[in-house]
């Protein structure tokens, strides 16, 4: 606590790089940090992330691989950390989707983590059959060519990449409003976030209006449109122009 304050503090003349406008609040409500010492940079996402040409013959493999019609809604979390990314919440809200959805709707989940207490869960509530863990990979694009939404209810998310990520790639997001990155989905109209305080009712309604919703299209187009007209790639090269000037003795804006 002593060196946190002795950063953040009023009393401190260090200029902050910050990755999350969430995360600044915080220092600053319980610091009191001048809010011109905070330095937000834009997040860092790879470019490799952008739906590339070959898309939709991505799209068509992943179906494939569970034997996904288009009629089949197939809902993707990627990330590791199953409990903090709140694996738990997706596969109850997929056990609250109205039967007719649920038969044709699956949660696919790409990331390293304990699968066991989420299989058991799902067995408990009779989605067993729905869900599919995938384990760690490389190829995450194709997973969100092939996907119809990405579910985020994370517990809490400094910043949350994957939003943007899903975004590059068009797919529609569904996430809680805890996550950092949840403000870019909400500026470019990419998706919708749950409200705080956390309510499982609450993702539950809304995941099955979004799956049941004409306006999935449009909010793919919405995401990818965001990213063509907005700097998310540059953090490391932001960073660095932060700590040259404040280094050369000068003053950052």
């Amino acid at each position: 606590m002593a060196m946190e304050r002795a950063v953040f503090g009023r009393q401190s003349k260090t200029e902050i790089i910050s990755i999350s406008e969430n995360e600044k609040k915080r220092y600053m409500d319980c610091y009191g940090t001048e809010k011109s010492r905070f330095h937000c940079v834009p997040p860092g996402i790879s470019k490799k992330r952008l739906a590339p040409a070959n898309a939709p013959e991505n799209r068509d493999e992943i179906r494939e691989k569970f034997f996904a019609d288009e009629n089949t809604h197939i809902v993707l979390m990627v990330g590791s950390g199953f409990k903090t990314k709140g694996v738990d919440r997706a596969v109850r809200a997929i056990s609250a989707l109205p039967e007719r959805l649920k038969e044709k709707t699956l949660l696919v989940i790409v990331g390293k983590g304990k699968t066991r207490p989420y299989l058991r869960l799902a067995k408990r509530l009779g989605v067993l059959p729905n869900i599919h863990f995938m384990g760690q990979r490389d190829d995450v694009a194709k997973f969100m060519a092939g996907a119809d939404l990405l579910l985020h209810p994370s517990y809490h998310e400094n910043t949350g990449t994957v939003l943007i990520e899903a975004m590059a790639a068009g797919l529609p997001v569904l996430a809680t409003g805890t996550c950092g990155y949840g403000s870019h989905v909400k500026r470019a109209g990419a998706g919708r976030l749950v409200p705080s305080p956390f309510r499982q009712e609450t993702l539950n309604n809304m995941l099955a209006s979004m799956l049941s919703d004409k306006q999935m299209e449009q909010w793919g187009k919405n995401g990818k449109k965001y990213v063509a007209e907005t700097d998310v790639y540059s953090m490391h090269q932001k960073a660095a122009e932060i700590i040259e000037t404040v280094a050369a003795g000068r003053r950052f804006s």
